[in-house]
């Protein structure tokens, strides 16, 4: 499963340059002088004026820590009108973003945007700032309901629809986090955009952090589809096969797609998966081994007897299987479905014989009374694949619906064949 404890510093890696990019444009709009709507009332002291403009050229000049210095001194200055506040924040906003000290910097442009005195053409802009610079203070909670606001009243900037469900993540809203970042992750994908990896990966982890287990193999499946690792294939794997409606009788059927992506790596994970085909496909059974011996897993350690002892069972399996496949073959002809022929066809697969397992795997389906035609067309589907007919196999496999955990086999051998195509 996908761990948390790097996701907030990937949250901010991703972020950094939007977010650095949108503060640099507050600065310099701050700065510059932004529209303010007048009041007849509006007065500004003489001794409050001369520190705020020495504070504003400061900032200008990004002297930051010294234009905080002049601000303290209008501070100090008593009672000051609605005015002087409104003006006095918005530079502190300003000169405390610049320094890097985020908590300030975003309560006092919430002083600003309370105020009433923002211009509306500006508003949206602080509001969006606001809600930055609370998530740069990690106060997620704060930042999530600006952003909300920023939405509402209109904010436009999409980039912001992928913070916002960071910021509902990191303040334990996961469900309201889980549906801001699927709107993001649809838009792209109806734009034809690839989705961000860090986008999945807080919807996946959105998923664990409520057990939802089915939203997290859904999202753990965007994930290998966009950005495949044996990790994900492994932990998606794990996933479908830990399904309640998840039948048993296709534990082999999951290993061989975990044999496919790399996932069977250990001497346990070879051994047992060479038994669980060595009945059924003796063949298969003996390939599996001889690949663990290839890759020095197998005939090693402690146990490399058993290891020996397992190989040499399969091979005598798999001669005697030789034997008795012609006569199979002919059962299969005289059955009065297609069932046998789908078995032996594959069975013929797993010995090497490609070609001819696949015309009778194609017979018995044809024939019709196949039992369990959701596996049989599961295992046509993977017949094609080791024939290096990709085309054949992702049809074959798209015509899988079974709920009992086929479907979701095939549509994970899509993906992978998908993958083997590039």
């Amino acid at each position: 499963m996908l761990f948390m404890h790097s996701l907030f510093s990937l949250i901010n890696r991703t972020h950094e340059m939007k977010i650095s990019r949108l503060l640099q444009v507050l600065l310099v709009c701050a700065t510059l002088g932004l529209s303010i709507p007048s009041h007849s009332a509006d007065t500004l002291r003489p001794e409050i004026q001369k520190p705020l403009l020495a504070a504003q050229e400061l900032i200008k000049t990004q002297k930051y820590e010294e234009a905080l210095s002049k601000l303290k001194e209008a501070e100090a200055i008593p009672e000051p009108n609605d005015f002087e506040s409104f003006l006095l924040a918005q530079l502190r906003g300003v000169a405390a973003s610049g320094v890097g000290d985020y908590p300030i910097a975003a309560r006092s442009f919430e002083t600003v945007l309370n105020s009433g005195r923002v211009a509306p053409a500006e508003r949206g802009k602080f509001i969006q700032q606001t809600a930055i610079l609370h998530y740069k203070a990690q106060n997620f909670p704060a930042s999530a309901k600006w952003f909300d606001t920023y939405f509402k009243e209109g904010g436009t900037d999409q980039d912001m629809h992928t913070i916002h469900g960071q910021a509902l993540f990191l303040a334990g809203d996961y469900p309201a986090s889980a549906q801001k970042i699927l709107t993001v992750i649809a838009a792209d994908e109806s734009a034809g955009k690839t989705p961000a990896e860090t986008q999945l990966n807080i919807l996946a982890n959105c998923y664990l952090k409520q057990k939802d287990f089915p939203g997290y193999a859904n999202a753990l499946e965007k994930l290998v589809v966009y950005y495949p690792t044996k990790e994900r294939w492994a932990d998606l794997i794990n996933q479908i096969a830990s399904k309640p409606n998840f039948t048993s009788s296709l534990g082999l059927d999951a290993g061989r797609l975990r044999l496919a992506t790399g996932n069977v790596r250990g001497p346990g994970d070879y051994m047992n998966l060479a038994q669980s085909a060595l009945d059924y496909f003796p063949a298969e059974a003996r390939k599996i081994i001889e690949e663990g011996f290839a890759q020095n897993v197998l005939g090693t350690g402690t146990d490399a007897k058993s290891h020996l002892a397992l190989r040499d069972k399969a091979t005598k399996a798999t001669a005697a299987d030789q034997k008795t496949l012609a006569t199979d073959e002919k059962k299969a002809a005289k059955a009065k479905d297609g069932t046998i022929l789908v078995n032996v066809g594959f069975n013929y697969v797993t010995h090497g014989n490609t070609e001819k397992g696949i015309a009778m795997m194609e017979q018995g389906l044809q024939m019709g009374g196949v039992k369990s035609p959701d596996h049989a067309r599961l295992h046509l589907g993977i017949a094609y694949l080791q024939a290096n007919q990709k085309d054949k196999a992702i049809a074959t496999f798209s015509t899988v619906q079974g709920t009992d955990g086929s479907g979701d086999l095939a549509r994970l051998w899509i993906h992978h064949a998908k993958q083997a195509l590039k």
